[in-house]
């Protein structure tokens, strides 16, 4: 071999880029090229000469230093970190070889050590490794589960996180393959999934920053399952290539358990509120309907399908305004509850009760607002019903109070009429006068019994009747009222059960309601008479005032008249009220047939329309009593007495009538004018007192208390009332008390006879 020409060696070693440095072996540096310059700070003159040990950092231990320097002089090479120190005070890792040169005799006589700075990719491997250890902490500790899988959906790495969420652990998942860990139905979307992938990056249509977002039922150790919200992410290599994938999942199954219950909780509410009664109807912010309940179809008529997401088409055109002002009302948070008037879908107005509330999305927002109905077309009617019931009441307590001064007037007038009628000669100019005077005050007394019918509190005499029986025997009569213009139809249920009620008023009122039928028909017509069986439900008896529901019997007038309006219809039965012209009619008669029925326990009812005709309905509670026999009243003058009578009469005139009728037949008369004299006189009077004559009505007392204290020191004492109305103090609904004696005002002097000579003639 050729030798090197002379220098060559030592320019290889400059042109080296590590360090390199000979020493001796005390360790004085001999040699050092520029490369060593460069890395320490230190140039060839003033490293030359100094002991390696110039650049000893002392971060290394003694023993650091004693066994490397046994190896090299044991002839070996050692090779090593070390960290150093420049000159300038700076340490820097180097990655050192230090090879002894040995002499003849095989031991070392120089060292050559080569150097390379490693401190950059020292500082480099450390930050790298500092990285993937808070990457594996990261990995290890956090609760998502984090895995690691290869082109065939295997698992390559399982954050220890999944033993927690599904009791495997790491080793234990990463040994079997991933659609073995699901459930049925998410191992075919995995599976889906990741041929859709692999296809996409077949077909060069793989994006490397795609991430899909799925959800998964995992099964667990314990053989339960759990939901995990997994999110898929490719991995690709330098070049681009797919080499797997990273899933991050996280348990959601409280979040699934409560989706789940809020489905099951919505489903419940929507049940719920279309199992309501009361309609529920939710608005959007435009006003578009988002919600109609099955109760709001009944209400209004519209399916849901046909009003979602249209305006509301219930608001009628009068309404707008005052909907429009409810909804912003609503809308700032007030709750807003009112009657109002809803068109239905074939047009007609139903009377509602609506609340609205304002309705805010989880932010607070306004999202829409929600309206309830309530149907209260029923309540306005038994509303309605009600008031013109208290206001008949009323009308009624002011006609029997009106009618109670009547009769006593009326007494008077006809008792000292026919008095003076008895007196007077066949042929006397004055009998005219008294006749006509007489004639007024029955016509007078005529209608003060029309009023006390109203009023109900006229005496009945009820009896058990055939109600078909009653209708068919007024046929003459009726068709006699009616006249040869009006065609009488009577059509009656052979099935119709019993009744009870006073026969002859029943058939004033048929008369009373045929009578304003045939005036309601001026060119002539028919008029209808029905009877049928009903029985009255508790829902239909709810819609009637004062009405009771079971088995009723009915009367139907029926007439192809001209009808009545709604306002007309409301005030029927209301005493002075007519249509008809001035000098036809009281007013009275359909008053008179309202308080006959309703006194009777029964329900009347009228339903009309102009040029329809009308229709009165008489309700008749039914009777399960047999049919009483007619009783004959005969009509005979009355026996002269010679009793002595008691007197209790507060009106002065009609006291004087009574006493002088009494007197002249014969009877001794005890006057008093008031109930304090009466029972002086039946205490201090001697001998018998055979009848107390009383008054129904008196100040201070009652006639009957006032009867049962003279009762006391006189038991044997017969008691006649006298009366102008019935009083709950003798009569219950119109019936008088078992065994009490009435006279009804006005009476002429003849019926005062016989009925004194009828309690008198009574047996005990």
């Amino acid at each position: 071999m050729t030798p090197l020409p002379e220098g060559v060696h030592q320019a290889a070693l400059e042109a080296v880029a590590n360090g390199v440095v000979i020493t001796d072996v005390q360790g004085t540096i001999l040699w050092v090229n520029a490369a060593f310059t460069r890395m320490t700070g230190y140039s060839s003159a003033e490293a030359i000469g100094q002991n390696a040990r110039l650049l000893k950092s002392g971060e290394h231990p003694k023993v650091f230093y004693r066994e490397l320097w046994a190896t090299i002089a044991s002839g070996k090479s050692w090779t090593g970190e070390m960290i150093n120190r420049r000159k300038d005070g700076s340490v820097y890792i180097e990655e050192q070889t230090i090879t002894p040169v040995l002499d003849s005799a095989g031991k070392p006589a120089y060292f050559i050590a080569v150097k390379q700075d490693r401190t950059l990719r020292r500082r480099a491997e450390d930050a790298l490794r500092q990285s993937e250890e808070r990457y594996r902490l990261l990995a290890e500790n956090i609760s998502d589960v984090i895995g690691l899988y290869d082109l065939g959906m295997n698992a390559v790495y399982v954050s220890p996180s999944v033993q927690q969420l599904r009791g495997y652990t790491p080793d234990e998942v990463m040994a079997r393959p991933v659609t073995d860990q699901l459930a049925p139905g998410s191992r075919d979307l995995a599976m889906r999934v990741f041929r859709e992938e692999m296809e996409m990056e077949r077909g060069g249509r793989g994006d490397p920053a795609r991430s899909r977002t799925l959800e998964f039922e995992v099964l667990c150790k314990d053989g339960t399952t759990a939901w995990t919200e997994s999110k898929l992410t490719a991995v690709r290599d330098s070049s681009g290539s797919l080499t797997g994938f990273i899933m991050v999942s996280r348990d959601i199954t409280e979040r699934k358990r409560v989706e789940e219950t809020l489905r099951d909780t919505s489903q419940t509410l929507r049940t719920l509120i279309d199992a309501s009664v009361l309609a529920i109807v939710v608005l959007d912010r435009e006003g578009r309907v988002t919600l109609w309940n099955k109760a709001a179809t009944r209400l209004f008529g519209w399916s849901a399908q046909e009003v979602l997401g249209q305006p509301l088409p219930t608001i009628p055109e009068d309404k707008r305004a005052e909907f429009e002002e409810a909804r912003s009302r609503s809308q700032a948070g007030e709750d807003v509850v009112y009657e109002t008037q809803r068109r239905r879908r074939d047009g007609s107005l139903v009377d509602v009760l609506r609340s609205s509330a304002a309705i805010f999305d989880a932010q607070g927002e306004l999202a829409g607002s929600m309206g309830i109905f309530v149907d209260i077309t029923e309540r306005k009617q038994l509303e309605e019903q009600l008031r013109q019931a208290v206001k008949m009441e009323g009308i009624g307590r002011l006609a029997g109070g009106i009618a109670h001064d009547f009769n006593n007037l009326l007494t008077v007038i006809g008792g000292r009429s026919y008095i003076l009628l008895s007196q007077l000669p066949a042929g006397h100019a004055m009998r005219r006068d008294l006749l006509l005077i007489q004639q007024t005050g029955d016509r007078a007394a005529a209608l003060t019994r029309q009023l006390l019918a109203f009023s109900r509190k006229q005496t009945l005499t009820p009896a058990v009747i055939d109600l078909n029986e009653t209708v068919s025997g007024m046929r003459t009569l009726l068709e006699r009222v009616l006249g040869e213009d009006v065609e009488l139809i009577m059509d009656l249920d052979p099935s119709l059960g019993h009744v009870t009620a006073d026969p002859g008023q029943l058939e004033q009122v048929i008369i009373n309601m045929a009578v304003n039928a045939r005036d309601a028909m001026p060119e002539g017509g028919q008029l209808t008479l029905e009877t049928r069986h009903v029985d009255v439900d508790p829902t239909y008896a709810r819609q009637r005032v004062e009405m009771a529901p079971g088995p009723y019997e009915v009367v139907s007038i029926s007439d192809t008249g001209v009808g009545m309006d709604a306002a007309t219809v409301a005030r029927v039965f209301e005493p002075f009220f007519t249509t008809k012209a001035v000098g036809k009619g009281t007013g009275l008669g359909l008053a008179t047939a309202y308080g006959i029925i309703k006194q009777s326990g029964g329900h009347v009812t009228v339903s009309s329309e102009p040029g329809r005709g009308t229709t009165f309905r008489i309700y008749l509670p039914r009777t399960m009593a047999s049919e009483s026999a007619p009783v004959a009243v005969e009509e005979t003058a009355a026996r002269r007495g010679t009793e002595v009578a008691l007197l209790a009469e507060d009106d002065a005139n009609l006291r004087a009538l009574t006493r002088d009728i009494l007197a002249s037949e014969g009877y001794t008369v005890l006057e008093s004018a008031d109930v304090e004299d009466a029972l002086r006189m039946a205490e201090r009077q001697d001998g018998t007192i055979h009848l107390l004559l009383t008054d129904v009505v008196m100040p201070h007392m009652s006639g009957r208390a006032l009867a049962e204290a003279v009762k006391r020191f006189r038991p044997d004492i017969r008691v006649l009332y006298m009366s102008g109305y019935t009083d709950d103090a003798i009569v219950h609904h119109g019936v008088l008390d078992p065994g009490t004696a009435l006279l009804q005002k006005p009476f002429t002097p003849a019926a005062l006879a016989r009925k004194v000579r009828e309690v008198l003639d009574r047996p005990q």
